[in-house]
């Protein structure tokens, strides 16, 4: 036992222990020497012996004959009769087991709270924090490591004092207000069950920190939530540089979401990331929401504030440091967003079937292809590097929702990678999803228009290429092809990029012939620049008619390989057979 253990014994307290930890009838005490002391009375003979084994019986009316008290009661009651002073205190009453403390990993998701007031809350922290795709993991995915906080973030606290390596000068205050009030700091509750905040009885909140990462989730009763904001001092003091960057919108649930960045960073100090994510058209009443965020340009203080006309139910803030001035891309944001649970945009009812066979056909493709040995991570939107420098953050999806209008990539934000029968929403283009397999150095992508219609004007894929301007690029039209069952046409469009001494990349389009309205489509297959080093192919639908959908498929090849037309044909005939 730890030291602690052997206080001296008090007996009137050890007394009360035995009374509490047995059911039995007390043992009457026995005299010795003037002493008082409590026995447990052994067994005089043998032939006590099987009545000593049965179970010691329980006081009337319990349910259990089964003696559980712990053998630590009767090594102390031992120690007691020898009269020792150095026994120990007897051991506690037996409590119910605690439940297990959730391990810090990425890999954990423990139940997800229970339903109250404020429910919002408690789902959303749930989300930021065990989402399936951790936020440490994307983060770590993306080669961004979160500034490990040396100072202890606690319940109650109303500030960052410090933070460590003069990352905060009193800062992180959170404050909220509606129309007819405005909080003081709120003190952390470093907990996903809501509390009121202090003089604002009609907001809840909530705030939690996990592998370094510091959530807090705010929520106003019918739309009560007017402004929501961190404030406070940086160790920046006015050094650095100081940006915000608007995220985009994306569908998520059974509603649109934007996001906002804000990064201070080349102080010197631990640079300072922040994320507003808020409701995006329309508040929880019909009515029209303009959101708009604010920064003060400066490092010091941080100062970033959303503001809601008319007002908002809901909005959500993550904070997170980078070692010594460092900066990530908006890439990696958007994944460490629209991974969450909570903000994930819904699946279409469906999974293409050609998805979902997509191994067997992946096995038979390998043994014919032989595929380069590529390294692709699910939770990120792009291929940092691939193995052999294939790629410099390649591979990003990009689409035009010709029914909208918007443009995917002109929020320089790309849907991520889940592979499965799980749908990705592109996160500036609402009703637009893709689903992915990776498999046997295979990479297929499905992308799609949720509701079925032909709203896709074009579909493509962005990025920058481990080629570095060296070697050959090429995009044809290679053939059209008739799929086993569907009996729909495609046109098959491949894409290269070969020759610079890296990987050979390799893409195949396929799109159809002919939406589903019967309209006959014209591609043009677009290179924005013929350098090596963009690998951007686009297929745009140039007659103004729109189509459905667009399945690519991306693999690389050896150094120095080059596609045959024999491999194209094998790609063509394998994947005609699941379309």
């Amino acid at each position: 036992p730890p030291p602690s253990f052997f206080a001296a014994p008090s007996r009137t307290g050890a007394r009360a222990w035995l009374s509490a930890l047995s059911t039995e009838r007390e043992p009457p005490p026995h005299s010795t020497g003037g002493r008082s002391r409590n026995v447990r009375t052994a067994p005089s003979d043998a032939a006590s012996d099987a009545a000593s084994a049965a179970p010691v019986p329980f006081a009337a009316g319990t349910a259990s004959q089964v003696d559980s008290r712990p053998a630590a009661f009767f090594t102390w009651c031992q120690c007691y009769e020898n009269f020792s002073e150095e026994c120990p205190p007897p051991p506690p009453p037996p409590q119910p087991p605690l439940p297990p403390t959730p391990p810090m990993s990425p890999s954990h998701s423990p139940p997800p709270p229970a339903v109250t007031q404020g429910s919002l809350i408690a789902e959303a922290l749930y989300s930021f924090i065990y989402s399936p795709i951790d936020l440490y993991g994307v983060l770590t995915a993306n080669g961004v490591v979160a500034f490990p906080f040396t100072e202890v973030v606690s319940a109650g606290a109303t500030q960052i004092v410090d933070g460590g390596s003069d990352m905060y000068d009193n800062g992180n205050r959170l404050q909220a207000q509606t129309s007819a009030c405005v909080t003081s700091d709120l003190p952390y509750t470093m907990s996903s069950t809501p509390s009121a905040a202090p003089s604002c009885s009609d907001i809840y909140y909530g705030t939690s920190m996990r592998n370094n990462i510091f959530s807090a989730a705010f929520e106003g009763l019918g739309d009560m939530l007017t402004m929501v904001g961190a404030l406070g001092g940086t160790g920046a003091d006015g050094a650095g540089s100081k940006t915000d960057a608007y995220l985009g919108t994306w569908q998520g649930g059974t509603r649109a979401w934007q996001a906002w960045r804000q990064s201070i960073s080349g102080a010197g100090d631990p640079s300072i990331y922040t994320l507003w994510v808020a409701p995006y058209g329309v508040n929880d009443a019909g009515s029209a929401l303009t959101v708009s965020h604010s920064g003060n340009g400066l490092t010091d203080p941080m100062d970033t504030l959303v503001y809601f006309t008319p007002g908002a139910s809901t909005a959500y803030y993550t904070m997170f440091g980078i070692s010594a001035g460092g900066t990530t891309t908006d890439d990696s944001l958007h994944d460490l967003i629209t991974n969450n649970v909570f903000f994930a945009d819904p699946a279409p009812a469906s999974q293409s079937s050609l998805v979902t066979q997509w191994g067997s056909a992946s096995a038979s493709l390998y043994n014919s292809i032989g595929p380069y040995a590529l390294s692709v991570t699910a939770g990120t939107s792009n291929i940092a590097d691939g193995g052999g420098d294939v790629f410099d953050r390649g591979n990003k999806f990009t689409v035009t929702n010709g029914a909208t209008g918007c443009v995917s990539s002109s929020s320089s934000v790309f849907p991520t990678y889940s592979w499965g029968a799980e749908m990705l929403g592109f996160p500036s283009c609402a009703g637009v999803s893709m689903s992915a397999q990776f498999t046997n150095g295979f990479f297929l992508s499905h992308i799609r228009c949720n509701d079925g219609s032909n709203c896709l004007s074009s579909v493509g894929v962005t990025g920058n290429a481990g080629a570095d301007g060296a070697g050959s690029k090429f995009f044809y039209l290679f053939t059209t092809l008739t799929g086993s069952q569907s009996g729909m046409q495609y046109s098959m469009y491949n894409a290269e990029i070969n020759g610079a001494g890296d990987p050979s990349i390799e893409y195949s389009f396929f799109v159809p012939t002919s939406n589903t309205d019967g309209a006959a489509l014209s591609y043009s297959n677009i290179q924005p620049t013929a350098t090596t080093d963009d690998p951007t192919f686009l297929l745009n639908e140039g007659s103004g008619n729109r189509f459905n959908e667009a399945f690519i498929l991306f693999y690389a090849l050896p150094v120095g390989s080059v596609l045959s037309t024999t491999q194209a044909n094998t790609i063509s005939a394998e994947v005609s057979n699941l379309l």
